[in-house]
């Protein structure tokens, strides 16, 4: 299957490209896992972590005071593979591109995505990207990126974006991409959210 976006919304942080502006995003507010779709957004489960198989490169990590949210966070060394593609998927074994932890969804509903990046010396770019299921299994693609020069080398950054659920379409996978255009440097990610957005407001606390 192909793991980049087919077709998709590039922006850089904290920027929505989706035209819906009216939806307040929360820029910078507290993580939270409640009504968050994926499970464990921030890796600090030992029982997800030990689920979700690291690929080649990626690595948990739990280093004093280095992490966005809690205590761990996932880090991809881009000197182990160079310059090569390297997947990892967020809710499920964390290795394979299965049916296996996708997340159910009905077409025209809109979703709020985002997660936190630190860039430590990459020269690169990483993509968050949507697979959408269609009701005949066929596959599309978006994706939400962030590279190297929009994010200042140490800062975590959130980068967001709001999208729209194609017709037909069944269910998505989430997937963090780190593009082969890395070669040295470092990329660790946390505070990962899928929320569903009903009219301006976006589901964080369980009001609605």
């Amino acid at each position: 299957l192909k793991s980049n976006p087919s077709t998709g919304l590039v922006l850089t942080p904290t920027k929505v490209t989706d035209t819906d502006s009216g939806i307040t995003l929360p820029s910078g507010s507290a993580f939270s896992d409640v009504n968050n779709l994926i499970k464990d957004g921030s890796f600090e489960a030992a029982s997800f972590r030990t689920a979700r198989t690291v690929p080649a490169s990626f690595a948990y990590n739990n280093a004093a005071g280095a992490a966005k949210h809690g205590t761990w966070f996932l880090k991809h060394t881009n000197t182990t593979g160079s310059g090569t593609e390297r997947i990892y998927y967020v809710n499920n074994g964390g290795v394979s591109e299965t049916l296996t932890g996708e997340i159910i969804v009905s077409p025209g509903t809109k979703y709020y995505l985002a997660f936190q990046v630190r860039n430590l010396g990459s020269n690169g770019s990483v993509t968050l990207n949507v697979r959408f299921r269609a009701n005949d299994n066929s596959y599309t693609y978006t994706g939400t990126t962030a590279t190297n020069t929009d994010i200042a080398s140490g800062d975590w950054e959130l980068v967001q974006s709001i999208i729209t659920i194609p017709d037909n379409t069944v269910s998505v996978m989430l997937y963090i991409t780190v593009n082969s255009n890395n070669t040295v440097g470092e990329w660790h990610f946390d505070s990962l959210e899928m929320r569903e957005v009903i009219g301006t407001t976006l589901i964080e606390d369980g009001a609605i």
